[in-house]
């Protein structure tokens, strides 16, 4: 009696969340790559975006706060307030462009602050904005960005950041979003930078270099592996007619080659000669391949 394989359980959510993601694809890979860095450089980023925002922001005590943002996080990007989205291109990013987006009350107060008012209570944003206030968000986006660029790449230049007229969705996997976070003593004022995975440094995939300690294990164990190889001593195609012949007894003539070659799966690995030891048949290498 055959006994059932018992079916494996579903893994609860909260063992889930335990285990570790990994990447499949090159995009992911990349992604996962540019986040790490950003996470080994988010206090000196933090720092980089506290100076420039002072530069504009004057007479005011105030913390930046970064996080980076997944899954959830981005909901914000995706809901029906009304936004305003800026796009640059980074010359040190092989001209990948970057996005800011912000809803427009964020905009008002953020044109508030850099005016040298106080924020203004607004029930509700405005659905149009102002062009001096259009004109404050574009520069904090390009005092922002420049001083990123700076910062990861060790380049200045940066052309003018232009407002879309809509929220364009990005590439998957192809964006850092991170939040950034102005907290005063009653307010919070909050929007989000995209920045391509291609700001951050990479490392090309590649086969895993052995480490000094693992060396020996491999120069002294790779004996053990068993391989299935052949050797072949003649072969010769045929088509139906003559399959068909053979099935009914026909003979087909075959001529031995004086060498015969090892294969391994499909590829030739050596070539050698077949011979005869202590009445058994013997194969040994006479000529290897390239």
């Amino acid at each position: 009696m055959s006994k059932k394989k018992k079916p494996r359980g579903l893994i609860s959510g909260e063992s889930a969340a335990m285990l570790q993601v990994f990447p499949l694809t090159r995009d992911q890979r990349c992604q996962q790559r540019a986040a790490k860095a950003f996470s080994e450089s988010k206090t000196e980023l933090r720092d980089v975006l506290q100076n420039a925002l002072s530069q504009l922001i004057s007479g005011l005590s105030f913390e930046v706060e970064l996080a980076l943002c997944q899954g959830w996080g981005t909901d914000f990007l995706s809901a029906e307030a009304s936004k305003l989205m800026m796009s640059c291109e980074l010359p040190a990013a092989n001209n990948a462009k970057a996005y800011m987006t912000l809803d427009h009350m964020a905009v008002q107060h953020l044109a508030d602050l850099c005016l040298g008012g106080k924020v203004s209570k607004l029930e509700e944003s405005r659905s149009e904005l102002t062009v001096t206030e259009l004109r404050i968000a574009t520069r904090t986006f390009n005092r922002l960005l420049g001083s990123i660029q700076e910062y990861i790449c060790d380049q200045k230049s940066l052309p003018m950041a232009e407002p879309l007229k809509q929220v364009q969705e990005l590439k998957p996997f192809s964006y850092l979003i991170i939040k950034v976070r102005i907290v005063l003593d009653d307010d919070v004022i909050s929007w989000f930078l995209s920045l391509p995975v291609s700001m951050f440094p990479q490392v090309a995939d590649g086969p895993a270099v052995a480490t000094a300690s693992e060396q020996p294990l491999l120069q002294t164990q790779w004996q053990k592996f068993l391989v299935r190889g052949r050797v072949v001593m003649a072969e010769k195609k045929v088509n139906v007619r003559q399959l068909q012949q053979l099935l009914q007894g026909e003979f087909m003539p075959m001529s031995l080659q004086d060498s015969a070659s090892f294969r391994l799966g499909g590829k030739q690995l050596f070539s050698g000669k077949v011979a005869q030891e202590d009445g058994q048949l013997a194969f040994q290498v006479t000529q290897t391949q390239e």
